[in-house]
Protein backbone atom coordinates (compact mmCIF):
# COMPACT_ATOMS: atom_id res chain seq x y z
CA UNK A 1 0.00 0.00 0.00
CA UNK A 2 1.42 3.43 -0.92
CA UNK A 3 0.83 6.07 1.71
CA UNK A 4 2.37 9.27 2.92
CA UNK A 5 4.66 8.51 5.83
CA UNK A 6 2.39 10.32 8.30
CA UNK A 7 -0.88 8.77 7.08
CA UNK A 8 -2.36 5.83 8.99
CA UNK A 9 -5.01 3.85 7.09
CA UNK A 10 -7.29 0.85 7.65
CA UNK A 11 -9.85 -1.27 5.77
CA UNK A 12 -13.31 -2.18 6.98
CA UNK A 13 -16.24 -4.15 5.57
CA UNK A 14 -19.88 -3.25 6.02
CA UNK A 15 -23.01 -4.61 4.42
CA UNK A 16 -25.11 -2.17 2.42
CA UNK A 17 -28.48 -2.70 0.81
CA UNK A 18 -28.44 -2.63 -2.98
CA UNK A 19 -31.53 -3.68 -4.91
CA UNK A 20 -32.91 -5.18 -1.70
CA UNK A 21 -29.86 -7.41 -1.14
CA UNK A 22 -27.01 -7.08 1.30
CA UNK A 23 -23.76 -6.32 -0.54
CA UNK A 24 -20.38 -6.33 1.24
CA UNK A 25 -18.81 -2.87 0.89
CA UNK A 26 -15.09 -2.32 1.36
CA UNK A 27 -14.13 1.03 2.92
CA UNK A 28 -10.73 2.72 3.26
CA UNK A 29 -10.35 5.00 6.27
CA UNK A 30 -7.33 7.21 7.05
CA UNK A 31 -6.31 9.56 9.82
CA UNK A 32 -6.03 12.82 7.89
CA UNK A 33 -5.76 15.02 10.97
CA UNK A 34 -3.65 12.52 12.92
CA UNK A 35 -6.45 11.77 15.41
CA UNK A 36 -9.73 10.64 13.82
CA UNK A 37 -10.34 8.23 10.95
CA UNK A 38 -12.06 9.66 7.86
CA UNK A 39 -13.61 7.44 5.17
CA UNK A 40 -11.73 8.20 1.92
CA UNK A 41 -13.41 5.74 -0.46
CA UNK A 42 -15.72 2.76 -0.77
CA UNK A 43 -16.00 -0.07 -3.27
CA UNK A 44 -18.62 -2.64 -4.25
CA UNK A 45 -17.27 -6.12 -5.10
CA UNK A 46 -15.85 -6.18 -8.62
CA UNK A 47 -16.29 -2.42 -9.13
CA UNK A 48 -14.01 0.62 -9.10
CA UNK A 49 -13.36 2.79 -6.06
CA UNK A 50 -15.82 5.58 -5.27
CA UNK A 51 -13.77 8.44 -3.81
CA UNK A 52 -15.59 10.30 -1.05
CA UNK A 53 -13.10 12.99 0.09
CA UNK A 54 -11.91 15.79 -2.20
CA UNK A 55 -8.14 15.96 -2.28
CA UNK A 56 -7.51 12.20 -2.12
CA UNK A 57 -7.86 9.40 -4.65
CA UNK A 58 -7.90 5.68 -3.86
CA UNK A 59 -7.06 3.27 -6.67
CA UNK A 60 -5.67 -0.21 -7.27
CA UNK A 61 -6.80 -3.81 -6.77
CA UNK A 62 -9.80 -3.20 -9.01
CA UNK A 63 -10.95 -4.53 -12.37
CA UNK A 64 -8.50 -3.43 -15.06
CA UNK A 65 -6.05 -2.10 -12.47
CA UNK A 66 -2.93 -3.42 -10.79
CA UNK A 67 -3.60 -6.40 -8.57
CA UNK A 68 -2.47 -6.57 -4.95
CA UNK A 69 -1.70 -2.86 -4.84
CA UNK A 70 -3.67 -0.08 -3.23
CA UNK A 71 -2.67 3.53 -3.79
CA UNK A 72 -3.87 6.46 -1.71
CA UNK A 73 -2.66 9.63 -3.37
CA UNK A 74 -3.30 13.27 -2.64
CA UNK A 75 -4.73 15.21 -5.58
CA UNK A 76 -4.95 18.98 -5.78
CA UNK A 77 -8.24 20.69 -5.09
CA UNK A 78 -8.66 23.36 -7.74
CA UNK A 79 -10.28 26.23 -5.82
CA UNK A 80 -10.40 29.61 -7.56
CA UNK A 81 -7.90 31.19 -5.14
CA UNK A 82 -5.33 28.39 -5.60
CA UNK A 83 -2.07 29.48 -7.26
CA UNK A 84 -1.81 27.56 -10.54
CA UNK A 85 1.39 28.82 -12.15
CA UNK A 86 3.81 31.75 -12.01
CA UNK A 87 5.03 33.58 -15.10
CA UNK A 88 7.91 36.00 -15.51
CA UNK A 89 8.03 38.51 -18.31
CA UNK A 90 8.86 41.98 -19.48
CA UNK A 91 6.46 44.88 -19.85
CA UNK A 92 6.97 48.14 -21.67
CA UNK A 93 5.52 51.06 -19.73
CA UNK A 94 3.97 54.17 -21.30
CA UNK A 95 7.22 56.11 -20.90
CA UNK A 96 9.08 53.43 -22.91
CA UNK A 97 10.94 51.80 -20.05
CA UNK A 98 10.99 48.02 -19.75
CA UNK A 99 10.36 46.27 -16.45
CA UNK A 100 10.52 42.64 -15.44
CA UNK A 101 7.40 41.37 -13.71
CA UNK A 102 6.38 38.17 -12.01
CA UNK A 103 2.73 37.25 -12.47
CA UNK A 104 1.06 34.70 -10.20
CA UNK A 105 -1.84 33.13 -12.08
CA UNK A 106 -4.57 31.54 -9.96
CA UNK A 107 -7.11 28.94 -11.03
CA UNK A 108 -9.84 31.61 -10.75
CA UNK A 109 -7.99 34.01 -13.08
CA UNK A 110 -7.76 31.29 -15.73
CA UNK A 111 -11.44 30.40 -15.39
CA UNK A 112 -12.52 34.06 -15.56
CA UNK A 113 -10.43 34.68 -18.71
CA UNK A 114 -11.80 31.47 -20.26
CA UNK A 115 -15.45 32.34 -19.45
CA UNK A 116 -15.28 36.04 -20.35
CA UNK A 117 -17.05 36.68 -23.70
CA UNK A 118 -14.59 39.53 -24.38
CA UNK A 119 -11.33 38.63 -22.61
CA UNK A 120 -8.29 40.89 -22.57
CA UNK A 121 -6.39 40.54 -25.85
CA UNK A 122 -3.08 42.13 -24.87
CA UNK A 123 0.07 40.23 -25.86
CA UNK A 124 0.70 39.10 -22.28
CA UNK A 125 -2.74 37.59 -21.82
CA UNK A 126 -2.67 35.98 -25.25
CA UNK A 127 0.72 34.42 -24.40
CA UNK A 128 -0.27 33.15 -20.97
CA UNK A 129 -3.93 32.17 -20.89
CA UNK A 130 -4.55 29.89 -23.92
CA UNK A 131 -1.97 27.34 -22.74
CA UNK A 132 -2.97 27.88 -19.11
CA UNK A 133 -6.56 26.99 -20.05
CA UNK A 134 -5.37 23.74 -21.67
CA UNK A 135 -3.18 22.97 -18.63
CA UNK A 136 -6.11 23.65 -16.28
CA UNK A 137 -8.34 21.34 -18.35
CA UNK A 138 -5.71 18.59 -18.02
CA UNK A 139 -5.45 19.24 -14.27
CA UNK A 140 -9.25 19.03 -13.93
CA UNK A 141 -9.22 15.72 -15.84
CA UNK A 142 -6.50 14.46 -13.47
CA UNK A 143 -8.47 15.50 -10.38
CA UNK A 144 -11.60 13.82 -11.80
CA UNK A 145 -9.63 10.60 -12.37
CA UNK A 146 -9.75 10.69 -16.18
CA UNK A 147 -5.94 11.07 -16.43
CA UNK A 148 -3.12 9.37 -14.57
CA UNK A 149 -0.19 11.34 -13.13
CA UNK A 150 2.15 10.36 -16.00
CA UNK A 151 -0.41 11.37 -18.63
CA UNK A 152 -0.85 14.72 -16.91
CA UNK A 153 2.91 15.30 -16.83
CA UNK A 154 3.19 14.56 -20.57
CA UNK A 155 0.33 16.96 -21.42
CA UNK A 156 1.86 19.70 -19.30
CA UNK A 157 5.31 19.23 -20.91
CA UNK A 158 3.73 19.54 -24.38
CA UNK A 159 2.22 22.86 -23.26
CA UNK A 160 5.59 24.09 -21.99
CA UNK A 161 4.97 23.56 -18.26
CA UNK A 162 7.05 21.59 -15.78
CA UNK A 163 4.80 19.81 -13.29
CA UNK A 164 7.36 20.05 -10.47
CA UNK A 165 7.47 23.86 -10.78
CA UNK A 166 3.70 24.32 -10.70
CA UNK A 167 2.51 25.30 -7.21
CA UNK A 168 -0.88 23.67 -7.70
CA UNK A 169 0.72 20.20 -7.70
CA UNK A 170 3.07 20.72 -4.75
Amino acid sequence: MFLREDLEARFRFENEKENGEDQPMLYVDAKLDGQNFTTLAKRYPGKKWINLVPGFRVSGSEPGGKRNQLIIEPVPVLHDDRLFVSHSGHVVLEDGTTRTIDLDVTVGMIRRWRDDPHPCQCDGCRNIFPNAIKALAAAEDYVAGRLKRGQLARKLRKLGYNEEEMPVFN
